[in-house]
């Protein structure tokens, strides 16, 4: 799975196309983790460079986190109160 999506991410997904294509590969590769007992969290945080002599340049960074279905550090969504 993280080969599939380091592969991705690499190709730069720019058509359409690819990125459902991508969509499509990563979500089997998803099924097959969950399928063996895994889950897949992820999140996309956006971040700003900045110092050096070019002005300010904003850039995306990739959080994975893989856990077993069983992992206690897991909060259960129902178990989250209203904000």
């Amino acid at each position: 799975m993280l080969q599939n999506l380091t592969d991705w991410v690499d190709l730069g997904i720019n058509q359409p196309y690819e990125r459902i294509e991508a969509q499509k590969s990563l979500t089997e590769s998803m099924s097959e983790l969950n399928g063996i007992g895994l889950r897949v969290y992820a999140a996309r945080e956006k971040q700003q460079m900045r110092g050096g002599i070019s002005a300010p340049s904003a850039f995306y960074v990739l959080h994975l986190r893989i856990v077993r279905h069983d992992d206690p550090n897991q909060i259960p969504l129902a178990a989250v109160p209203d904000a």
